[in-house]
């Protein structure tokens, strides 16, 4: 029988495909982590099992590149921070949020008062997330002191911070003359609603002007750090929480590029001041990739005493085969699904990924699709 140019076309094509089912295979069984799901649907984590499979006590740097999902990235968190802990002593928890969120949070871990996080964003207590604060605060609780958990926020302020400074305050305790306007300022903000950053209308990917909060933080920022003293007496033993949301001039803004020069600077000198080289971060894919120049995967090779083959990054694609738009959002979508495979979620080396190979250590792929 003759064979012509199609017919060999054809035959490359099948091979091809054999070829990367043979290669998901050998992915699937020599280097892959598969998490399996249970009747509820939740990721199955057996105790010990990410140190197994990572090695979390070669590291001081752990940092994973999220997608920002409500549904996967509270159990991987809440994984990933106590596995860190038992295994690479590593008590510090880097957080893209604000300076005052993070003092709600590590308020909350100490006393358990599920108050503290009701100022912040009602979209999240209705989510796994309020879940995950509440098991982390259980597993903090029997720490000894010396190896609590430490939350850092770096990212930009919100709206939430007028709510907080007035927390911060003393209540009933005169204010300085040279407070009074600025304090005035606070209380008119201290019921703004939640920052609107972006939104996709008709396909297009909307950016909202908030240059109006901008300056009225500013604002604020400017008038407590320049009444040193008067910040100090006021606010007493919170006077440090209060200047450091002062000092927060990460911009708002949703492009990472300055976001990640600001929080790079902010965690260099954290890790300076208070003595500590350890710790682990959640920031967005685009804050912690290699293949982005100055992003803080990059730059946690710089810190003191750090050395690249001292930080751990992984990078998370999650996807939902019901959404009509994640074949789109995905780069190398198929590939990808088939590396997951029927797993809930995998783990493995970023250079078997399709696309990830420079910008990452290792990949989670996870199915957020929860029937």
């Amino acid at each position: 029988m003759k064979t012509n140019a199609t017919d060999y076309r054809i035959y490359g094509r099948i091979l091809m495909v054999l070829a990367l089912l043979i290669s998901n295979t050998f992915v699937s069984a020599q280097n892959r982590l598969c998490l399996e799901w249970n009747a509820e649907k939740d990721i199955v984590f057996e105790a010990g099992t990410l140190n197994e499979y990572l090695d979390l006590d070669k590291y001081k740097v752990i940092l994973f590149g999220e997608q920002h999902n409500n549904v996967f990235d509270p159990q991987i968190k809440y994984e990933l921070i106590t596995e860190a802990h038992r295994h690479a002593r590593i008590r510090h928890v880097f957080l893209e949020i604000s300076v005052s969120n993070a003092w709600h949070f590590n308020r909350y871990l100490h006393t358990g008062d599920s108050n503290l996080l009701y100022i912040l964003s009602a979209k999240r207590q209705k989510t796994p997330y309020m879940h995950f604060w509440e098991r982390l605060y259980l597993f903090n609780r029997q720490l000894p002191d010396t190896g609590k958990i430490v939350i850092h926020g770096i990212d930009f302020e919100t709206t939430s911070v007028f709510q907080t400074l007035l927390e911060l305050a003393p209540a009933g305790a005169e204010i300085p003359q040279g407070l009074r306007r600025v304090m005035d300022t606070i209380y008119a903000h201290r019921n703004d609603p939640p920052l609107k950053m972006w939104n996709v209308i008709d396909n297009k990917f909307v950016l909202y002007d908030n240059a109006s909060f901008v300056k009225t933080l500013r604002y604020v920022q400017d008038a407590l750090a320049d009444n040193l003293i008067e910040t100090k007496i006021y606010f007493g033993i919170n006077a440090s929480v209060v200047l450091n949301i002062a000092a927060n001039r990460t911009p708002v803004e949703v492009r990472a590029k300055r976001r990640n020069r600001t929080m790079s600077q902010a965690i260099k000198k954290i890790t300076a001041v208070q003595g500590f080289n350890r710790f682990i971060g959640f920031f967005g894919n685009q804050h912690t990739s290699y293949g982005v120049p100055g992003s803080l995967g990059n730059n946690a090779a710089k810190l003191h005493d750090i050395n690249r083959k001292d930080v751990l990054n992984i990078s998370e694609i999650a996807y939902n085969l019901k959404a009509a738009d994640t074949a789109f959002r995905i780069r190398h979508f198929q590939e990808i699904v088939n590396l997951n495979g029927s797993c809930g979620a995998s783990l493995l080396p970023a250079s078997y990924v399709p696309g990830f190979r420079k910008s990452a250590d290792f990949v989670v792929i996870t199915d957020i699709y929860r029937q």
